[in-house]
């Protein structure tokens, strides 16, 4: 009993060090600085990319005028959501996303350098985000990537 109430406080010990965290060890998290999109239906939920409601041909993204390619990524967890990059730029961005006959999808956020925190870093940060003419739930970390529900009624 004695030797192991010494062998744990010697762990404990060693565990309370305060040197510093040898970031080689440290394995970040890749960041993309994309915008993610997932469409769902507003009454079921059912991912509209994923049955065929929404025609991924007819997709097409704008900002400030200029055609923004976008790709369809699928995942076991996800489901189908549309991906499009976000300029390396820091600043004011304004998107312009219309899919089908529908109502444009207007996406509006600010941009800048989110220095490196601890180990890892930099990264995009993100703030005052706006989504306009749908509901829509985001997930926002702070930070690129943005995930975004969009209910289309």
């Amino acid at each position: 009993m004695k030797r192991t109430l010494s062998l744990l406080s010697f762990f404990i010990l060693i565990s309370c060090n305060d040197s510093e965290i040898d970031c080689s060890t440290v394995l970040c998290a890749a960041r993309e600085d994309v915008i993610k999109l997932k469409f769902l239906d507003w009454d079921s939920h059912d991912n509209l990319l994923e049955n065929g409601t929404i025609n991924e041909e007819l997709i097409e993204i704008t900002a400030q005028g200029e055609t923004i390619d976008f790709s369809i990524q699928e995942s076991t967890y996800q489901g189908k959501r549309l991906m499009f990059p976000v300029s390396a730029e820091f600043g004011e961005k304004s998107f312009v996303v219309i899919f089908n006959d529908n109502s444009p999808l207007l996406i509006k956020l600010t941009t800048s350098l989110k220095p490196q925190d601890g180990c890892c870093g930099p990264f995009t940060a993100t703030d005052n985000i706006e989504v306009i003419n749908y509901t829509n739930g985001y997930t926002n970390y702070g930070a690129l990537p943005l995930d975004i529900d969009v209910y289309v009624e």
